[in-house]
């Protein structure tokens, strides 16, 4: 037990590491920007918590897509265009619920029926976080399917290894991740494999202590 804490009081200092890219591709309105941001910072990318999304999304063709209303808590009720915003599954990385567009309306996270298919004719249609990046689809009625799933378009998330969501990599993190590894929860899957295994717990553990 004591090598165990002497291992998690060594992590307060790790530096997160974090992907490049954060880019979405939509058929119709071409690449959507997860991390843009504006001289004033009154509007900025996607801002992510451990049980839902926040922030904006930036089209040059569509303009900022909201991913949750403006000054209400997540999650989120998706229940009127008063309480609206992207949920997230702690540990599936399932999304469901709407984004916000003035120029392009409603953009829906699912969960969709069983009978909608993706254009990668996997059914049904879903939207996921893995460990650091984007999975699936979303389906806005004006603008058709926004993709995530391109591997040569990836919506990163930043910071990857601060699973609590609280802007510090710490020892807190390293037991939420060792919770999800437990929980066989596909947001511990770090290597992508479709498991979650020792390999990713190594892989972790070694960005941790990197």
């Amino acid at each position: 037990m004591r090598g165990y804490l002497a291992l998690v009081g060594c992590l307060v200092a790790a530096t997160p590491g974090v992907r490049a890219e954060s880019f979405a591709w939509a058929e119709n309105i071409g690449f959507l920007n997860l991390d843009a941001t504006t001289s004033s910072s009154v509007l900025a990318g996607a801002a992510y918590s451990r049980d839902h999304l926040s922030g904006f999304v930036w089209s040059e063709a569509a303009g900022w897509i909201s991913l949750g209303v403006t000054g209400v808590p997540g999650p989120y009720s998706n229940t009127s265009g008063l309480d609206y915003g992207i949920n997230i599954d702690v540990c599936s990385g399932r999304l469901g619920g709407f984004a916000w567009g003035e120029n392009i309306g409603w953009v829906n996270f699912g969960p969709f029926l069983e009978d909608v298919v993706a254009p990668d004719g996997s059914s049904p249609a879903q939207a996921r976080l893995g460990y650091d990046r984007w999975f699936g689809y979303a389906w806005g009625e004006n603008i058709g399917w926004i993709n995530f799933d391109d591997q040569s378009v990836i919506a990163a998330i930043p910071m990857p290894l601060d699973i609590t969501r609280d802007g510090v990599t710490d020892g807190l993190d390293l037991l939420a991740y060792l919770d999800l590894v437990f929980g066989s929860c596909g947001r511990a899957d770090v290597d992508e494999d479709q498991s979650v295994d020792a390999f990713d717990v190594s892989l972790y553990l070694s960005s941790l202590l990197g």
